[in-house]
């Protein structure tokens, strides 16, 4: 950071971020980071975290050298449960102004989850013809793999597989 008019000696905290926000399901994490640095500090940058407690940072303290050349603070968000949750970090250091970023997240539900495209087949084919149409299966979360059953009555129909891997 340089002042065209002056000389800056004053200590400033920079970040690049003012807020993060965070979009995901709940039993997962994710990260972001945030770009820190200093100029003319007079000691560490002290970082802390206040808020839900799935927001965690990788370093509490920023050496005064680590803030002058510029560092990396990895943001971690590890939501246990369905919904909304909130915080901050804080950067504070000697003389200088504190710098607060909000932090947002929403989670969704984590339950395994078998997904149908489309749900129902209606087929128009001649006696004795042959009529193909496909069913698209997606999961999410399956902690195994999906058993496909098909109850045909009449036995007409037939699937090309009886089991999809996760």
């Amino acid at each position: 950071i340089k002042y065209i008019l002056g000389t800056q000696t004053t200590p400033v905290i920079v970040s690049d971020a003012s807020a993060l926000t965070f979009e995901g399901y709940a039993t997962l994490s994710y990260t972001k980071v945030i770009n820190v640095s200093g100029l003319n500090l007079k000691g560490d940058i002290n970082v802390s975290v206040d808020g839900d407690a799935a927001f965690t940072v990788d370093k509490t303290t920023i050496t005064a050298e680590e803030g002058e050349n510029g560092v990396v603070l990895t943001v971690t968000w590890s939501p246990t449960a369905e919904g909304n949750t909130s915080g901050t970090v804080t950067l504070t250091s000697t003389d200088a102004t504190s710098v607060t970023i909000t932090l947002s997240g929403t989670a969704g539900n984590s339950n395994p989850t078998i997904i149908l495209e489309p749900t129902s087949l209606t087929f128009n084919a001649d006696l004795g013809m042959k009529a193909n149409q496909t069913i698209k299966v997606t999961g999410r979360f399956l902690t195994g793999p999906v058993t496909l059953q098909l109850t045909d009555a009449n036995n007409v129909f037939k699937t090309s597989a009886s089991a999809l891997p996760y």
